[in-house]
Formats: C-alpha cells, sequence, structure tokens
C-alpha cells in the first residue's frame, strides 16, 4: 500500500472527517493505493467512555496549571510531555490520580491496536490529519510507529500550520514531512517528486529546517468533490456512520472567512476567501442525495452566510428545486442577516444555527474587530426563535482586556431577548440556547498571537522542568499576559454560566427531529439494521396500566401499549423487520409507521444501532 491516510479521535462524533476525504480525492486521482483509517469513529463506536474522558484530558484538564498558556497541544503539558519523552514524573502523578492512569491505560492500548492495524497494510507513508483537538494523541500514535515501522509519517492539517509546531515535530522526529495549511495542490507535487522538496511542505534537510510558503491555491471550482466510499475503513460505507451519533454528509462551500476576528486563525490558514456558485454548491447536494440516498447534511463552513445574497439565492434554489434537504447544522454570522432571509433558511431546511456572538459588550466587540449590530443581532435572534429554527448562541469569557462591566452588558442582552419572547408568547423551548462560559484560549496563527504588540499583550515563556524536554519544546510552552491588567478569572466565568441555558444536548425541535429521521429512511435497510436501546435511556415500568415510561437525559416520555412493547423487545436488539413479526405488523402501511417511529427514536438518541446483520441471518 503506498499511503494510509488517517485521523485519530478527535471528537468529531457528528458526522465524518471532510477534511480526510477531500485530501483521498486527490490521492485517488493520484492513483495512489490509499487505505483510510478513521480512528476518531473506531473509538467513538467502540468505547465512548474513553472517547469522552480523552476529549475531557485533552481539552477541559483538571490537571492543567496554565490556564493562559498557548493553546498549541490542546492538553495538559504536565501529562503530555512526560508521556511523550517517557519521563518519571509522570509516574508520580498517576501514584495520586487513579482513574486518569486507568485512562491512560486505555489509551496506550487503543493506539497499539490502531497502529498495528494500520502497519498490517505495509504502508510505505502514513499521513496523519490534525487538529487542536488530536494533536496530542497523534503524537503519541506517531511515537508507536516510528518503534516499529520504518514508514514515512507525513502531517497535515490546522494543528501544525506554524513554525514553532514544524521545528517540534521534525527535529523530534514525529514527522518526516509536514503539508502545510491547503493542501491538495502541496500533496500532489509531493508525491510527483522525488525528494518532497516542494513549496508547501515543511522538511529537514540534514539538520536544517526548510519551508517555503505555497502561494498558489485552488480556484473555487478546483475544490475536490470530498468522496467518502471507503469510510470510515477499506471495504466499509457511509452507513457505518450510523452506529454513532450521526447528523449528515459533512459539505463545505467555501473556504475562508469575510471576517477578521483576532481570536481566530481561519483567515490565516486559508489565505484568501473563496465560495462556490450557487449551482455548484445544489449540485454537490444533489450528487450526495443521488450517491448515498441521504439528504441530512452538517455544513462545515466557518460562516454559510458569508454573502446575504449568496445565501438567498442558494435557500431559493432548494426551494424551487423542491429538493428537501436537511440542514442539521450551520454557523452564521449575525451581521449579513436579516428577518426575512431567516424564514427562508427555514423553508430552505434549515434545522439548526450556530452563532458566535462572543460578547454583547460594544467594547469588547471593538478589540476583537467583530463588526456587530447588537440591535441586528438582536433582531435576528428573535426572528430565528419565531420561525423554529433552534439556535445556539455563544460567548466567550475572560478575553483580554475584560472587564465585569462587559460580562453584566452580555448578560444584559440576553435577559432582553428572553423578555421579548416571553411576552410574545413564545414557547421557552424555542428560546436561543446559550453558551456563555467559554474560556478565552489564545491559538496559535491568529492575529492576537503572530501581532501581540498591537493588543498590549505579552507573551513568554512558562517556567517549568517538562520545557526542556526534548528539541524546541520551549517554542511551544509559552504563555500570555496583559501587564496592569488584572481580573478575576473564576468570578466572571462564574456569573456569566450561570446565565447559561445549555444544560444538556442541543435538541431540535420534535418536527425536525421527524424530518432528520426521514432523511435517513432510504439508507436504513429493513433486514440488517440493529436497533437498540441507548445505555443512557431509563424505561420504567407503570405498574398501574403496563406502559413504560421513558427517561432521556431530563426528560420523560410516557409510552403506550404497542410503543412500550416495542421498548421491550428493542432492550435486547432487532432490526425492522423482526420487529414487525414480533408485534404482527404485516400491512406496509403499519410497518411504515413502524419505521417513522423507530428513526424517530434513533435521531433523539433514545435508540442506537448495534451492528448490521447478515442477510442471511434475517431470512
Amino acid at each position: 500500500m503506498d499511503i494510509a491516510l488517517t485521523i485519530f479521535p478527535s471528537f468529531s462524533d457528528k458526522t465524518l472527517p471532510l477534511g480526510l476525504a477531500c485530501m483521498k480525492t486527490v490521492l485517488d486521482r493520484e492513483q495512489c493505493d490509499v487505505a483510510v483509517f478513521d480512528f476518531d469513529y473506531q473509538l467513538s463506536v467502540e468505547d465512548r467512555d474513553l472517547y469522552y474522558a480523552i476529549h475531557d484530558l485533552a481539552l477541559h484538564s483538571r490537571y492543567g496549571s496554565f490556564p493562559d498558556m498557548i493553546n498549541f497541544i490542546g492538553a495538559s503539558p504536565e501529562i503530555m510531555f512526560p508521556v511523550l519523552f517517557d519521563r518519571s514524573e509522570l509516574d508520580v502523578l498517576l501514584l495520586s490520580d487513579a482513574e486518569m492512569r486507568l485512562n491512560l491505560e486505555k489509551i496506550d492500548s487503543f493506539l497499539d491496536r490502531a497502529v498495528s492495524a494500520m502497519l498490517a497494510e505495509s504502508p510505505n507513508q502514513i499521513w496523519v490529519s490534525s487538529y487542536i483537538s488530536n494533536i496530542w494523541i497523534s503524537l503519541l500514535a506517531a511515537k508507536k510507529i516510528r518503534l516499529r515501522s520504518s514508514a514515512s509519517l507525513v502531517f497535515g492539517g490546522p494543528a501544525v500550520y506554524t513554525r514553532d509546531v514544524h521545528l517540534f515535530l521534525l527535529f523530534n522526529h514525529f514527522a518526516d514531512a509536514i503539508i502545510v495549511g491547503e493542501g491538495e495542490l502541496s500533496a500532489k507535487e509531493f508525491l510527483r517528486s522525488d525528494d518532497g522538496h516542494v513549496d508547501g511542505v515543511a522538511y529537514l534537510d540534514g539538520d536544517h529546517y526548510h519551508y517555503i510558503p505555497r502561494k498558489e491555491l485552488l480556484r473555487a471550482d478546483e475544490f475536490p468533490m470530498p468522496d467518502f466510499k471507503d469510510f470510515p475503513f477499506k471495504g466499509q460505507g457511509i452507513r457505518e456512520y450510523l452506529k454513532r451519533r450521526f447528523e449528515g454528509i459533512p459539505v463545505s462551500f467555501s473556504r475562508g472567512c469575510v471576517n477578521s476576528c483576532i481570536y481566530c486563525s481561519e483567515k490565516e490558514f486559508w489565505k484568501c476567501f473563496r465560495y462556490l456558485s450557487v449551482e455548484q454548491a445544489v449540485g454537490r447536494l444533489r450528487f450526495y442525495m443521488e450517491s448515498y440516498g441521504i439528504s441530512s447534511f452538517y455544513i462545515c463552513d466557518s460562516l454559510v452566510n458569508f454573502s446575504h445574497a449568496w445565501l438567498s439565492d442558494f435557500c431559493e434554489r432548494i426551494i424551487t428545486e423542491d429538493l428537501q434537504p436537511l440542514f442539521t447544522f450551520a454557523f452564521c454570522d449575525l451581521t449579513h442577516l436579516t428577518p426575512d432571509l431567516l424564514e427562508k433558511m427555514s423553508k430552505a431546511g434549515f434545522s439548526r444555527i450556530a452563532f458566535g456572538l462572543e460578547s454583547a459588550s460594544p467594547r469588547v466587540l471593538e478589540c476583537m474587530n467583530k463588526t456587530i449590530d447588537l440591535n441586528n443581532a438582536q433582531r435576528n435572534l428573535l426572528a430565528a426563535a419565531k420561525n423554529g429554527l433552534p439556535v445556539q448562541v455563544s460567548t466567550i469569557v475572560n478575553f483580554p482586556g475584560e472587564k465585569i462591566v462587559d460580562v453584566l452588558d452580555s448578560i444584559r442582552f440576553f435577559r432582553e431577548i428572553d423578555e421579548i419572547l416571553a411576552r410574545d408568547g413564545v414557547p421557552t423551548a424555542h428560546f436561543p440556547q446559550r453558551s456563555l462560559g467559554n474560556s478565552f484560549r489564545l491559538e496559535p496563527s491568529t492575529d492576537l498571537y503572530m501581532n501581540p504588540w498591537k493588543y498590549g499583550i505579552i507573551i513568554e515563556p512558562i517556567n517549568a522542568p517538562w520545557r526542556e524536554y526534548g528539541f524546541y519544546t520551549e517554542a511551544i510552552t509559552t504563555q500570555w499576559r496583559v501587564p496592569n491588567h488584572t481580573f478575576d478569572r473564576a468570578w466572571h466565568h462564574y456569573i456569566v454560566s450561570s446565565f447559561s441555558n445549555k444544560k444538556g444536548p442541543w435538541r431540535l425541535h420534535d418536527s425536525q427531529f421527524r424530518k432528520q429521521a426521514e432523511s435517513l429512511r432510504a439508507i436504513v435497510d429493513d433486514d440488517t439494521f440493529c436497533f437498540m436501546v441507548a445505555e443512557h435511556v431509563v424505561l420504567q415500568q407503570n405498574l398501574a396500566d403496563g406502559v413504560i415510561l421513558l427517561k432521556d437525559h431530563d426528560l420523560e416520555f410516557v409510552l403506550d401499549t404497542i410503543q412500550s412493547d416495542m421498548m421491550h423487545i428493542l432492550r435486547s436488539g432487532s432490526t425492522l423487520k423482526e420487529l414487525s413479526r414480533a408485534m404482527q405488523f404485516y400491512d406496509q402501511a403499519t410497518f411504515e409507521l413502524m419505521k417513522s417511529f423507530i428513526l424517530y427514536l434513533y435521531v433523539r438518541g433514545i435508540l442506537c444501532i448495534q451492528g448490521f446483520k447478515a442477510e442471511n441471518q434475517t431470512s
């Protein structure tokens, strides 16, 4: 095999790895023998508890003592660096924390199996897709690969964009080459080159670091059409992803961002904003609907409303052609929106929108370089709620220079929205969900990081023993501070978090759950998909009348007798055909109603897909 194309757990458990699929399309065109290894999928299905334990360890670690550390590695340095460099300091830490010791042992075992699966195919090269959320576990895997194989290691993705990371990976032999930024053109030249020394790729020539940025970028009409054949592993198909939470096929209509927020790296990473025509975008939707029988889509663009006119035409085209897709997720900007456009989006199939407001303080927004009219933002949030669009709004707390009055401005903004919606009789379930306690982290590749002096920020080294481990570790172990400014980080976080109303999973409205269920109908085979009650669901028998009370997190449902009988069967798993025979549903109309009900419970997370039965097992 030429190339093993892989991604380690990155906690994108709602859809498929879009970047990996784009690169596979390029490699297929170059006639490479490629195999995909989606270990993010594998772990999320095999051991969900460990999957989320890794997520907690990586992004919300209880063990980090450096809240102002630049976010190069997405993990606690006290854990990551001793593990990577086999230092005894980790043993002392593990003695005091049995849970962490157990999780690290499980991670080590999982990576052993993952690496063995790849190396069994004897790849010449292993390409690794890396994000801040998975760079640390990708490095652990690279360390294991080095011990067992001479295959070349090639990293790419947002986590390895900066020069400091290049030096750390290359000089510590975690990588042989790094494809930087937009990777398709660089990847093609890298494959065609005898020595891999091409623009857009960082590498070592002896002991000398070389990197020349690529000037040429893809035109929008050159964006590869991501092909998900042989995902998550060779010989498998897209239906495998239904074994975990599935919110549709990932799609992207643009690259880059029209905004210039100083805390965001999108503009620097993609360099130039480019987008598909409306005709090209709709054509991609139609291709996926015809190829996979799925009409649910997860939009991965930085902003889907980068242009009011473009999005309006896009929605109009979908409505006119009666495509009836369901967009389960999209990021939107509160600036390039109007209530009329929100209504059109709702008719075109948009079912859930995320807004990155980040603050409702005019002073902080100005510091962030966010050009938001707060009155217009409020009008749009009110319109979204009244149009039945589930909305989540996030803010950042403890942005450099933030004061307590800024925190109170954000709370006041959302309180006014709640009061208006309540006065207008909008159900509380339709109020915008608020995620207000997201602590600021200074990311590499942002204007804040690259030009700190412009914003009164000082970036300085961290005084810790692990700075001396390996080569160039000190380059990725720095922290920021604002001179002569102090704020009570915990107090700000406490105040704004107490006003958040996002306590559990982000739920759609009931009608949109039903639309999502119908969008999957064509791909769900009646004979082979085995459904089962999810582990977190509690079924409580009502002794008075024999029906069941179903508890799903904080929600409760009373099931009628027929539904109760179905849930009893589904406790041990059943295909739709097996369930219909057990329930004696012999006419097609009743069967279709049952299927709709089962798919509805699946998209709500009440049921899961346990696996797939062979045809001869269900005949």
